[in-house]
């Protein structure tokens, strides 16, 4: 393969964590003007991607779900490069807060002496709210 065969993404790694080649095309494809005007530009298109998933899941088209969830993401990590965020660094943010509310969870059904599995969904929720007041009032 020559230099004029070589296209814009192929030093891209297919290898390294999809959340991380996700970025990096972005970044690529922004360095080669491939970018959307203005903010509200790309929640537009997010919102947009949202609508087409949830098409894909009334038709019932596992594939079509599959790629239209595929583009949702991909449009939210355009949306983090855009506002100057790491993807993977907001990710794992979000799993680690995730993690810590549901320790809470967990610990507020054994303090109730059961377990989340025994809780309701409703018990569950109420739990998990009572985590992220505790949070923010932490904060």
């Amino acid at each position: 393969m020559n230099a004029m065969d070589t296209g814009l993404l192929d030093s891209v790694s297919q290898s390294q964590p999809a959340l991380a080649e996700a970025q990096e095309i972005s970044c690529k494809a922004v360095a080669a003007g491939f970018e959307w005007d203005t903010v509200d530009d790309i929640w537009e298109q997010l919102f947009s991607e949202i609508e087409e998933v949830r098409e894909a899941q009334e038709s019932g088209n596992a594939r079509e779900l599959e790629l239209e969830l595929g583009d949702m993401l991909f449009c939210a990590v355009n949306v983090c490069r855009r506002f100057g965020v790491d993807a993977e660094s907001a990710l794992r943010a979000s799993n680690a807060k995730f993690r810590r509310r549901w320790r809470y969870v967990e610990q507020a059904a054994r303090a109730h002496r059961c377990s989340v599995e025994e809780l309701t969904p409703q018990g569950i929720q109420k739990l998990w709210d009572e985590a992220k007041h505790a949070e923010k009032s932490q904060s």
